[in-house]
Formats: structure tokens, C-alpha cells, sequence
């Protein structure tokens, strides 16, 4: 017999993966973009001792990976609440 907790997880498990599917795409896109403007930036523009190829792609990557860091952990801490509270019956209750 599988504990309540646990099958509220499981019917949460679909929309976990759904918002972490939309959270990579997001990502791709971003760093698609930084990347973008680092390439057009030094094409276009004589900036041999700045480097934005290197510094825009570089500077993106770390402040995406920090904020993946975070969506990431708000989403699963977010299903295992909702999981906890509809298993022990507090979501959906009147008070």
C-alpha cells in the first residue's frame, strides 16, 4: 500500500516536469540571446580590448545559472508542500 503522501507526489510529478521543461527552453532561449548579442557586438563593432563575445556570454551564463538555482528549488519545494498539505487534508479544507 502506497502512503497518501506519496501518491500526492506522484500526481504532482507531471507539472513538476512540465514548469522544469518550460524553465529550459526559457534558459536555452536566454543564453541563446546572449550569446547572439556577444557574436553581433563583436562582429559589428572594433572593441578588441573589451571582448563582449566572452564577457555578455560569460556574465549571462552566471546570473541564468543562479536564477535555474532558484526556480528550480522554489518548484520543488513548492510540489512536496502541496503534496504534504493535500495528503494530510489541509488544502481544500474550510475553515
Amino acid at each position: 500500500m502506497i502512503p497518501k503522501f506519496l501518491k500526492e507526489l506522484g500526481a504532482g510529478f507531471k507539472w513538476v516536469v512540465i514548469a522544469l521543461l518550460v524553465l529550459v527552453v526559457l534558459v536555452a532561449l536566454w543564453i541563446g540571446c546572449a550569446w547572439g548579442l556577444g557574436w553581433a557586438i563583436h562582429r559589428f563593432f572594433d572593441m578588441s580590448t573589451y571582448g563582449p563575445k566572452n564577457f555578455i556570454s560569460f556574465g549571462s551564463c552566471a546570473l541564468v545559472f543562479t536564477i535555474i538555482i532558484q526556480a528550480i528549488t522554489i518548484i520543488l519545494v513548492g510540489w512536496v508542500m502541496l503534496a504534504w498539505g493535500r495528503a494530510n487534508g489541509l488544502i481544500g479544507k474550510k475553515q
